[in-house]
């Protein structure tokens, strides 16, 4: 806090000094780049234009999160040993840190909200590749265009 205030002081202070500076070209190809990205990704990540298979695993990982955590909420006993922090992991779970999870229940929840994990992680990658891909075709178009206005 300490630390905004006299940064929020100096910026005040020394306005004119700061805005007079040149853009920094690093940040500002930064910035270019980034903002490429984010165009990218919401080009890519559009559902309308994600395949089929992609939309409903995305509708079933949904799914499976919300049942999960339904279940650890409504159904904590069900899924897990009641656990608090004066208690010994030696007594009440054997000396197994993994004894916490109840079966069948804990483990079947654990199971599907892992695996909707899983999905978000494989989704991750797939929409990085499809955003190369893209951005490599956005170049490709790109210095073709431009050639071809060089040309005129």
């Amino acid at each position: 806090m300490v630390a905004f205030h006299y940064t929020a002081k100096y910026s005040n202070d020394h306005r004119a000094e700061l805005q007079s500076m040149e853009p920094d070209k690093a940040v500002a190809d930064y910035d270019a780049d980034k903002a490429l990205d984010h165009q990218a990704s919401k080009e890519v990540t559009t559902w309308r234009r994600l395949p089929r298979a992609v939309r409903i695993g995305h509708l079933v990982a949904v799914g499976m999160m919300i049942t999960s955590n339904l279940a650890f909420m409504l159904l904590g006993d069900f899924c897990f040993v009641p656990f608090s922090v004066e208690d010994s992991i030696d007594v009440k779970l054997n000396g197994k840190v993994g004894n916490i999870v109840k079966v069948p229940l804990g483990d079947i929840m654990l199971s599907v909200f892992f695996a909707a994990c899983f999905y978000v992680f494989v989704f991750t990658r797939y929409r990085k590749r499809r955003i190369s891909k893209f951005l490599q075709r956005a170049s490709f178009v790109g210095e073709r265009e431009s050639r071809l206005f060089d040309n005129l």
